[in-house]
């Protein structure tokens, strides 16, 4: 395999990676947790009642994530991301994180994720309300 066949295999991986915490149970009680603090103090966070601001809502709790994850994931955990998903890493550590890496952010910047996120955090945030 190429460099930069592999190197495209470790972003695909990064992207794959992404989609799934993003359905994981944890990601689920992150968003479910950020609505609810929203609606038990509305004057220190944002409140959610229309599409647009769902929107808002959910484009800063997706950069937060990256924030998060860009702190706690390390060199050898975006590498075991790549080799989880069959990349037979032999060299160049760096460049393969940075692949996975870059997945990642590619997966959390999408437009269609953003939609995606606001459509939960404006129905949990009515549901929370009341107003479901």
């Amino acid at each position: 395999m190429t460099a930069k066949a592999m190197l495209a295999k470790a972003k695909k991986a990064g992207k794959d990676w992404a989609h799934e915490q993003l359905i994981s149970p944890s990601f689920n009680d992150y968003v479910a947790e950020q609505v609810y603090e929203a609606e038990k103090k509305p004057e220190a966070h944002w409140l959610v009642r229309n599409k647009a601001q769902a929107l808002k809502a959910a484009k800063n709790m997706l950069q937060d994530y990256r924030y998060e994850l860009g702190r706690s994931l390390d060199l050898r955990d975006l590498v075991s991301v790549a080799k989880d998903a069959g990349v037979a890493v032999n060299w160049g550590d760096q460049d393969v994180a940075r692949a996975v890496s870059l997945g990642i952010r590619e997966v959390l910047t999408q437009k269609n994720v953003e939609d995606w996120l606001a459509d939960e955090v404006l129905y949990r945030s009515r549901e929370a309300a009341g107003l479901e």
